[in-house]
């Protein structure tokens, strides 16, 4: 048993078809030491999260209005960039 099996036991009981967990709710359901242990020796043996977010395709021109942001303000200097 890993330290997420309570956590996938009791939301596979959930009948409703969407629900809110507070952290301290998880943290009642799971060992959250041994969890916080778990993602730590993670980290440790150089797992990592990627860091992405999938955007429809209409998001493309935001895309493109904060790289042309970044293009003009990369080279400023941090007074500059207030």
């Amino acid at each position: 048993m890993n330290d997420y099996d309570a956590l996938r036991d009791y939301l596979t009981k959930q009948t409703l078809p969407e629900f809110v967990l507070t952290f301290e709710q998880i943290e009642a359901i799971i060992d959250a030491e041994a969890a916080a242990e778990q993602v730590t020796d993670s980290v440790r043996n150089g797992v990592r999260r990627a860091r992405a977010i999938d955007l429809p395709e209409e998001a493309e021109p935001i895309r493109a209005a904060v790289r042309e942001f970044i293009a003009r303000i990369a080279d400023l200097d941090d007074d500059a960039r207030r």
